[in-house]
C-alpha cells in the first residue's frame, strides 16, 4: 500500500473470497470513512495505530489532539460514531468476509468488534461515548435504532405467523366438524 502526504496508508483492496472488500482507505478518504466502511478489524486497528503513532510524533512537537478526539468536519462524528455505522464490520466480526462465508456466530463477531471498541478505541478518547454529532446523536445511536427496528420486524412477523397458524387451525377444526 501507499502513504499519502500525512502518512496514512491508502488505496488497498482485497479480492480474496470473492468481490472487492474495502480493507484500507481509498485515496483521499478520511480515517472516519475507513472506520465506517472497512470490513477488516485488523486493518482498522493498523490504520488507527499508524495514525496515532504519527500523532505521537506531532505531540512531541506540541501539535494537535489524537485522531479519536477529532470530529469529522462534515458530520461532527467521532471515530466511535463511524465504527458504529459500519454494519458490515459488525456482521463480519471484523474478519473482512460478509454473509455465509464469514463463519462463526453473530455473537462472536459482535464480541470482536466490542472488544476493539472497549479496549482500544474508547480508551484513546473516553469522552467519545457522550460526544454528539451534528444531528445530536451519540455514538452507536443508529446501530441501536437498527437493532430495535429489526427486533420489531421479527416480532411483527412472529405475530403474523401465529395469527395465520390460528386461522389455519380454526378453519381446519371447522372442516373436521363438517
Amino acid at each position: 500500500s501507499t502513504r499519502d502526504s500525512i502518512g496514512h496508508r491508502r488505496g488497498s483492496t482485497s479480492t480474496s473470497g470473492g468481490g472487492n472488500i474495502n480493507i484500507l482507505p481509498e485515496e483521499g478518504s478520511s480515517l472516519h470513512h475507513h472506520f465506517q466502511t472497512c470490513t477488516s478489524l485488523s486493518r482498522i486497528r493498523e490504520e488507527l495505530q499508524a495514525t496515532m503513532e504519527d500523532e505521537s510524533e506531532n505531540k512531541k512537537l506540541g501539535f494537535g489532539l489524537n485522531c479519536c478526539a477529532k470530529p469529522e468536519e462534515s458530520t461532527g462524528r467521532y471515530l466511535a460514531h463511524s465504527i458504529g455505522l459500519n454494519a458490515n464490520l459488525i456482521e463480519s466480526g471484523g474478519g473482512g468476509r460478509i454473509g455465509i462465508m464469514a463463519g462463526g456466530s453473530t455473537a462472536v463477531a459482535l464480541s470482536r468488534v466490542n472488544n476493539f471498541v472497549m479496549q482500544e478505541l474508547l480508551p484513546a478518547y473516553p469522552s467519545a461515548v457522550i460526544e454528539e454529532d451534528d444531528e445530536g446523536r451519540i455514538p452507536f445511536t443508529e446501530a441501536i435504532i437498527r437493532w430495535i427496528e429489526a427486533r420489531r420486524a421479527v416480532r411483527k412477523w412472529k405475530l403474523e405467523t401465529d395469527l395465520t397458524r390460528e386461522k389455519v387451525a380454526l378453519v381446519s377444526r371447522r372442516l373436521q366438524q363438517r
